[in-house]
């Protein structure tokens, strides 16, 4: 091997284990291991506080000028409040219940995932019906 392909394939692995170590702490922090997408959207962030970026279905970055009940009722889910179990959240969307948890926060950033395996809002029988 010469100097020139060992120097090549050292470049290689520190690129790759960059990748790696990238991809496993966006999962960690951030419930998706895509770090390009993640990288970008604490950037628009830090840019502007006040924004909202999608991350992946369910997993959204909110700046920390957003309150959680306005980004509910901008999304169209109404939150139950007498459901609510300490951090995590209970909203309601077409006839469904969602879970909702603040997984990861700081002074720039939340991450807002919502369990999208919704249950059916349970009704309660009329008196009447026999």
């Amino acid at each position: 091997m010469t100097k020139r392909t060992k120097l090549i394939v050292i470049i290689i692995s520190i690129v790759i284990a960059l990748h790696a170590v990238g991809a496993v702490m966006s999962g960690i922090l951030f419930s998706t291991p895509n770090f390009y997408r993640t990288g970008f959207a604490v950037c628009r962030i830090m840019q502007d506080g006040s924004r909202v970026v999608k991350l992946r279905d369910g997993v959204y970055l909110l700046g920390n000028e957003i309150k959680m009940d306005k980004f509910f009722e901008d999304k169209g889910y109404s939150e139950h409040e007498e459901e609510r179990m300490g951090a995590i959240h209970t909203v309601e969307k077409d006839g469904k219940l969602y879970h909702a948890s603040v997984t990861h926060s700081n002074s720039f950033y939340y991450v807002l995932e919502i369990d999208l395996r919704g249950r059916s809002v349970r009704t309660t029988p009329d008196s009447d019906a026999s």
